[in-house]
């Protein structure tokens, strides 16, 4: 819903100056993550593949009609990957990756202490890095992508599916969300742990590729699947060992990102300052 997005967020920065007894105009900057490509050349718009009812929604435009100051639009895993370098686990860092799992596999790259963005916006879209050619059909309109099997969508509806063969199972198919595979994992459910490993695996054979490629110092990971930790982490570890050129990875880490469900809206209030 455009407009009724675009209204709360009007209705809650007027919130936050309030509380801060501040007028609009002490604003420098607002900063808005979308969960989509953004095109540098048209910078207030989503995709219209990944976000159809935005389509003729001009992000800063809009906002921009309420409040005078700048309004910056990017990517959210591209904020991930900014905020994780100024107050996170990046700072310090001159190229890294920021991968956020999430209903879809975002990913942010930082080349020389910059967001790398490409030419189109389109730089880093991990979760569109095909696994399996003959794979499942994606939203994208490709097949077989990362985002088929690891997706927070798309993870449930294979859990579900391997349910149907696993009756004594803790989950069940009416209430599952991440929360509660991550729950059942710990407990030591095994369609749960099998989920969960199978995730990591095929998330380490996508890094593996991408630090081949392009050599990045750190990876840094975020999203609610993160919550497992070690039950996730290792056989991604593992599987990167496996298929990554061992140069790639001298001096090299994988990390979970230090600050949490706010790392997009610290990376676009980041932008924010940044300007």
């Amino acid at each position: 819903d455009p407009e009724g997005s675009l209204s709360l967020v009007d209705e809650l920065i007027g919130e936050a100056l309030y509380d801060a007894g501040m007028s609009d105009e002490r604003l420098v900057g607002i900063g808005v993550g979308v969960p989509s490509p953004v095109n540098p050349k048209h910078p207030g718009k989503a995709s219209p593949l990944v976000m159809p009812r935005w389509r003729d929604v001009n992000i800063t435009a809009r906002l921009g009609e309420v409040h005078s100051c700048p309004v910056l639009v990017d990517n959210d895993a591209n904020l991930g990957a900014l905020a994780e370098l100024w107050w996170g686990k990046g700072v310090g860092a001159r190229d890294l990756v920021f991968i956020k799992v999430g209903t879809g596999i975002g990913c942010g790259h930082i080349i020389h202490g910059d967001i790398y963005r490409g030419a189109t916006g389109v730089a880093g879209e991990i979760g569109h890095l095909t696994l399996d050619p003959n794979g499942p059909p994606c939203v994208c309109g490709l097949t077989g992508c990362l985002a088929t099997y690891v997706g927070t969508d798309a993870l449930l509806a294979r859990t579900r599916e391997a349910l149907m063969s696993a009756p004594h199972s803790m989950l069940t198919t009416d209430s599952l969300d991440i929360g509660t595979l991550v729950g059942a994992a710990y407990g030591e459910d095994p369609v749960a742990l099998r989920m969960i490993a199978d995730a990591g695996r095929r998330l380490g054979t996508a890094i593996a590729s991408l630090v081949n490629l392009n050599n990045p110092g750190q990876v840094i990971l975020g999203g609610g699947l993160m919550r497992a930790g070690d039950l996730l982490l290792e056989p991604l570890r593992d599987t990167l060992r496996r298929r990554t050129l061992w140069l790639a990875l001298d001096d090299f880490t994988i990390d979970v990102g230090a600050l949490g469900e706010r790392d997009i809206a610290i990376g676009a209030a980041t932008l924010a300052l940044k300007g």
